[in-house]
């Protein structure tokens, strides 16, 4: 806060510097020896406390908090007297001054005095930040039910924020979350988190530098969008305009510098439907080893030309429809995906391509449920069994236990899988209980035994050589790898 002491007398000053050193780690405290130095500094800052001496020449405490007051009406003021008069206490009192101090001030009184008025003052601040956070969030959610504009004829800068993705899920120390308040406190803006994922910074003066961009999108994936709101814009105006902005250039799988300089991304996936066709006819015909290594080309290719979100949900929209048409012409079946639009919908969670890739795998596993397993051979069953594993691999499952379950002959099953996994099952099943493993000790499981559990291996011993013989890692081993990666 910042914090006015005025007092003419040398050694009364330099005993209230004493007194109040403890607060300048905290607080912004200027001291005076004049009045009229004193209010120069009142017109250039904001003061939230004044303390001063009554008697002083030229402008006297008396005359300096009338001043104050009528240029800013909430600041607190403390008189210092050495006169306990009533005449003094009335036109205290008339100026409505908080605190009237005999001198010389005691140390006991003079600290009770501080941290009663710091906490008042700290009381209103937060709520006349909260009042004003209330009606911006009004302003730009819903602006018919506000009748009062904030920041009418002001010029501020608009930053819209974006962590990860529209709906990814957020850390809990968020550490550009935690920098972003920093930035708050020091600039006097306004911070506004809109939900888990969104955030509104509004600022006076432009904070969000490309620089600082960059430093945080080194530690996590992130979307800044800044437009300049001018004097004759209305605020809600300039949020829908930063909104578009995002919604029109964020990027996919990589962080986004926006401002409202930028041009469209000409970036389109058009070159992608010859893949598209292959996986097509691979699904039709049952080749799911072909599907694998389609799948891979095209989320190769989506990564190799970086499109924006808005073009990948459109193009993968675009794919859905094109297969399930040719698969629906091609095998007079109805082809169904239960819940549709919560599947496409997860694609607001998604950062990386190798997510893409999974949520791609089962957009095509949901696609083969949809037909008659009676009707399957047994190789179009094996996209079943992968998916058999990602389901339960926590579990003691078998092979014979899925073959048992779909009428095949295991052998015949077996011979089939190898042939489009080139592993048998009993291998494929470990890695991914080890890859979803080390997935765990990445996201900060540290309990061995308790990982163990969780991939399908109840005997501790078992697992972690399960684990050293796939990774060349112990457990342990691998955790401190993690930890110094992050570290670094």
């Amino acid at each position: 806060m910042n914090i006015l002491i005025v007092e003419d007398e040398y050694w009364a000053l330099e005993e209230l510097k004493a007194l109040l050193a403890n607060y300048q780690q905290e607080h912004q405290l200027f001291f005076f020896d004049d009045g009229e130095e004193a209010y120069a500094h009142v017109l250039q800052h904001e003061p939230d406390l004044v303390i001063t001496d009554i008697t002083m020449p030229v402008m006297d405490g008396i005359e300096l908090i009338r001043s104050v007051k009528r240029l800013y009406p909430v600041t607190e003021c403390v008189l210092l007297t050495v006169h306990d008069s009533f005449d003094y206490a009335k036109q205290a009192i008339d100026l409505n001054v908080s605190y009237y101090l005999l001198k010389p001030v005691k140390r006991d009184t003079l600290n009770d005095m501080m941290s009663r008025l710091l906490g008042k003052i700290a009381d209103r601040k937060k709520h006349a930040s909260d009042e004003q956070l209330w009606f911006i969030n009004q302003l730009i959610v819903n602006p018919s039910t506000v009748n009062k504009e904030l920041f009418v004829n002001e010029t501020l800068y608009v930053t819209y924020i974006v962590l990860g993705n529209w709906h990814a899920p957020i850390e809990d120390d968020d550490i550009i979350m935690q920098e972003l308040e920093k930035i708050n406190q020091q600039t006097k803006g306004w911070l506004l988190s809109l939900d888990k994922q969104r955030i509104l910074f509004l600022t006076k003066k432009e904070v969000i530098t490309k620089t600082l961009f960059q430093q945080w999108s080194e530690v996590r994936q992130v979307h800044l969008a800044t437009v300049k709101k001018g004097e004759d814009q209305r605020l809600g105006d300039v949020y829908q305009q930063v909104h578009q902005l995002m919604d029109q250039h964020k990027w996919f799988g990589r962080s986004s510098f926006i401002t409202d300089q930028s041009q469209a991304s000409q970036v389109t996936l058009h070159s992608l439907w010859d893949e598209v066709r292959v996986l097509e006819k691979s699904l039709r015909n049952g080749e799911y080893t072909s599907v694998d290594t389609q799948l891979s080309i095209l989320t190769e290719q989506i990564h190799y030309l970086q499109p924006t979100q808005k073009v990948l949900r459109q193009f993968l929209l675009d794919m859905y429809y094109a297969i399930w048409f040719k698969l629906e012409q091609s095998t007079s079946k109805v082809i169904k995906i239960p819940q549709m639009d919560s599947h496409f919908a997860a694609l607001d969670r998604l950062l990386t391509i190798k997510e893409l890739r999974g949520w791609l795998q089962k957009l095509l596993a949901f696609i083969m449920q949809s037909l008659d397993d009676e009707e399957l051979a047994p190789r179009q069953l094996i996209p079943k069994v992968k998916e058999f594993i990602e389901t339960h691999y926590a579990d003691n499952i078998t092979f014979q236990q899925f073959a048992d379950d779909h009428h095949v002959s295991l052998s015949y099953l077996s011979r089939e899988f190898k042939l489009q996994t080139s592993m048998n099952f009993s291998d494929y099943l470990t890695n991914y209980r080890i890859e979803k493993a080390k997935e765990l000790f990445e996201n900060g499981f540290t309990k061995t035994v308790e990982v163990g559990i969780l991939v399908g291996y109840q005997d501790p011993k078992h697992f972690r050589s399960v684990f050293k013989k796939a990774t060349n890692y112990s457990p342990k081993q691998y955790k401190d790898l993690q930890q110094k990666t992050r570290r670094e």
